[in-house]
C-alpha cells in the first residue's frame, strides 16, 4: 500500500489556495483604495483649514494687495480641474494670487459639489459649500464629502459606496 497524495488532491488544494489568495487580494486592494480616499479627504480638510487660517490672520501674499485702494478680501480654495485645487489670496479688486496648488492623490477626483469656497478676511466666515471626492473601486464608486458652513466649520463625512 502506497502512502501519499494523488494528483487530484494536490490540484484541489492548489485551487483552494488560489481562490483564497485572489479574494483576499481583492479585499486588500479595496481597503487600500478606501484609505487613499480618506487620506485625500483629510488633506482637503487640512487645506480648507489652512485657507481659513490665512483669512483669519489677514495674511497677504507678498507683492499683492499693495495698491492705495487695495485690501485683502479673503482667501479662496478653488478646484481648477477635477484633480487639482489652488489656495489663493483674494484682493478687494478681485485679483487673486496663488499661494499653492495641490493635486489629489491616489486617483481620487472631485466628482461634484461646489468649485470653490471663499473665507472672508479677519472673521474667516464662508458660505456653505461641499466637495464630493470619488474613487472608482472595481465596479463601485466610493465617495467622501467635505463641507464648510457659513460659520466656518469644516467637516468630512464617512465614506459611502455607490454601486
Amino acid at each position: 500500500m502506497k502512502h501519499g497524495y494523488s494528483l487530484i488532491e494536490i490540484l484541489a488544494a492548489v485551487t483552494i489556495i488560489g481562490i483564497l489568495t485572489g479574494s483576499s487580494l481583492v479585499g486588500y486592494n479595496r481597503f487600500q483604495g478606501r484609505q487613499g480616499l480618506k487620506s485625500a479627504g483629510d488633506q482637503l480638510v487640512s487645506d480648507l483649514r489652512l485657507t481659513q487660517q490665512k483669512a483669519l490672520s489677514g495674511e497677504k501674499i507678498v507683492g499683492w494687495c499693495q495698491g492705495a485702494n487695495e485690501s485683502l478680501a479673503g482667501w479662496r480654495l478653488i478646484f481648477t480641474s477635477s484633480t487639482v485645487y489652488d489656495i489663493r489670496g483674494v484682493c478687494s479688486s478681485a485679483v487673486t494670487a496663488t499661494f499653492k496648488s495641490i493635486t489629489l492623490p491616489n486617483s481620487v477626483t472631485k466628482s461634484s459639489g461646489d468649485s470653490s469656497v471663499d473665507f472672508a478676511a479677519v472673521n474667516g466666515t464662508a458660505v456653505d459649500a461641499s466637495f464630493i471626492l470619488s474613487l472608482q473601486l472595481g465596479t463601485s464608486v466610493s465617495r467622501i464629502t467635505v463641507t464648510t458652513t457659513s460659520a466656518g466649520l469644516v467637516r468630512v463625512s464617512s465614506i459611502t459606496d455607490v454601486p
